[in-house]
């Protein structure tokens, strides 16, 4: 996560239009480290909230790894393994400017 705020922080007189930061934090056996990134990814989206953000689309992909394949024979695991998250986070007056993106309501 350091290393992307120094990225946009270097760049950030440069018009963005695609990065990527690839983690495997997921990809252990425990679930241990996984947590640990909770608090920092919340912290840097809190941070970048009123800067980056207010022009840049951020999509959070994640797969669950392959290393916890154990967490498979849990109900939860399986369904969980077969519905990979996807978490997009746009900014507001491009959301205002493009209704057809949002998401129907649920009903």
């Amino acid at each position: 996560v350091s290393y992307l705020e120094q990225w946009l922080a270097m760049y950030a007189a440069v018009p963005r239009r695609f990065a990527s930061v690839n983690t495997m934090v997921a990809h252990e056996h425990f679930m241990l480290r996984l947590p640990a990134l909770d608090d920092t990814l919340s912290s840097l989206l809190e941070r970048l909230e009123a800067t980056v953000l207010q022009d840049t689309v951020l999509i959070l992909i994640s797969d669950h790894g392959t290393h916890g394949i154990w967490y498979n024979d849990y109900e939860i695991g399986a369904v969980e393994h077969k519905l990979p998250m996807l978490y997009v986070v746009a900014p507001d007056w491009l959301m205002k400017e493009r209704p057809e993106w949002l998401p129907p309501p649920r009903g």
